[in-house]
């Protein structure tokens, strides 16, 4: 049942988005709106002053999302849904999708709680991110930080440039930097590409075990001045499943209404805590 598929990968039933599934975005290939760099980067500082000049801090991101599930194929059949989303980094997100024209559940993540109306199941489950960090299945092996992340991750990079020296590595048409995170072996691994400095994928380990990863695929020109957004990219959890999000009619400084932070809840719907659907 497509409905029961839904609430799987977002509430954690049988066990989320795994690597049976495949990755959505095999054998794509990257875009890039933006001229090479002209100078020649020859350190961590060179990437962020060249960064500097062009990232914009993301807020009020209001879209069109297409999210993609599976990678297609008898045995990995792909599930596609539509989106109205709404990102306001650090801390909000509003994401209401459907398949088919019909609502399949409406989301929203405030500070540390997040709320989740699923209409299929006629279920409202409530929890914060703590139960989410703890158990990444319930959200399909996501953590809402991960899309807070992947739409700032330019003015993000600057930041951590700023406040640490990574190691860094040249090799061939790639940039790779290191950075040592606060928490014993962890690793958060950026690679970049050289002629352009736009972000490829990003990757966190502990340790020897990779706990997630964000490839970018597509990104889009915002400003004059070269800033741009990632509208199309793959957020793959620790167990090698992988989501594939395609944005669309960005708008960026959009006002954050009342009516965004009110989910409606149909009467009769059951509700249910998050952390008790913890596996």
């Amino acid at each position: 049942m497509v409905a029961f598929a839904l609430v799987a990968t977002f509430t954690g039933c049988q066990g989320g988005l795994s690597a049976r599934q495949g990755r959505p975005d095999r054998n794509m290939q990257f875009h890039s709106p933006l001229a090479p760099v002209q100078r020649e980067i020859r350190s961590p500082a060179d990437v962020r002053d060249e960064l500097a000049k062009r990232a914009h801090a993301v807020r009020g991101l209001k879209a069109r999302a297409e999210i993609l599930i599976g990678e297609g194929g008898r045995r990995s059949p792909r599930q596609r849904f539509e989106a109205l989303a709404y990102i306001d980094p650090p801390d909000f997100l509003r994401v209401r999708a459907s398949q088919s024209g019909a609502v399949m559940f409406d989301l929203l993540v405030k500070g540390n709680q997040a709320t989740a109306v699923i209409i299929p199941e006629k279920t409202v489950v409530r929890g914060n991110l703590a139960d989410i960090a703890r158990a990444p299945e319930l959200l399909g092996g996501m953590h809402p930080r991960q899309l807070f992340d992947t739409v700032n991750i330019e003015a993000l990079l600057v930041s951590w440039l700023e406040q640490t020296r990574p190691q860094f590595k040249l090799r061939s048409n790639r940039i790779y930097l290191s950075f040592q995170e606060t928490e014993q072996n962890r690793l958060r691994e950026v690679v970049l590409r050289r002629q352009d400095l736009l972000v490829e994928r990003m990757t966190t380990w502990n340790g020897r075990r990779k706990e997630g990863e964000v490839r970018f695929w597509a990104y889009e020109k915002i400003t004059d001045a070269g800033s741009v957004i990632p509208v199309e990219f793959a957020i793959e959890n620790a167990k090698g499943g992988a989501v594939l999000i395609r944005l669309s009619n960005v708008r960026l400084d959009e006002p954050r209404t009342p009516e965004l932070g009110t989910v409606e809840i149909p009467e009769g719907f059951a509700e249910r805590s998050l952390s008790r659907l913890r596996p």
